[in-house]
């Protein structure tokens, strides 16, 4: 097909219907043989294998941001011991008192774990998309939600550690952590 689209290319007129559809024929060809080729390999690709391909291709993306939290959250932790007032400027004044008063805010989960997931669920869709929207800023947005959001667990963990409450979150947020943080 495609010697014959040349000879005619250069015998037919440039307006010529038969070079025009010749021409079309062989684009609709090619097009339909990429697209036949790349589904038969997304097809034999699993879901195991994408997953694996994207750590590969992304690794040191996700030792940046581990990095980048790890850091984060030491710095804040280390500001919380060292002058206990700098946590609220990462931790609502509810969340304080909570810590102060050894009450296990996070167990209300379990009363209704339904409602709780779903608000739970509902500010992780928020934080991923204001994230992902802040992103598009040369990525500061993201680093920055990143690492706010590394400050704020070092602060929580260094308050409820000033109070002897940190093994109770601990505990909860050894649960959910790990899966919150690859996604």
């Amino acid at each position: 097909l495609n010697s014959e689209v040349q000879r005619l290319k250069t015998t037919a007129a440039p307006d010529d219907p038969l070079l025009t559809s010749s021409e079309d024929v062989l684009s609709f060809a090619a097009h339909n043989i990429l697209l036949s080729t790349r589904s038969k390999d997304e097809k034999k690709i699993s879901l195991t294998d994408q997953y694996r391909r994207v750590w590969k291709e992304n690794f040191s993306l996700f030792v940046f941001t581990t990095a980048l939290f790890m850091i984060s959250s030491i710095v804040g932790y280390a500001m919380t011991l060292a002058v206990p007032d700098y946590s609220s400027l990462f931790i609502s004044q509810q969340s304080i008192e909570n810590i102060m008063d050894q009450s296990a805010w996070f167990e209300r989960i379990r009363t209704s774990p339904l409602y709780y997931g779903f608000s739970i669920a509902l500010n992780n869709i928020m934080v991923s998309l204001t994230a992902f929207s802040f992103g598009a800023v040369a990525g500061i947005g993201g680093i920055y939600i990143l690492a706010y959001n590394g400050l704020m667990f070092g602060s929580i963990i260094a308050f409820c550690q000033i109070y002897g409450f940190e093994k109770a979150l601990l505990t909860f947020v050894v649960g959910h952590g790990p899966l919150e943080l690859t996604l």
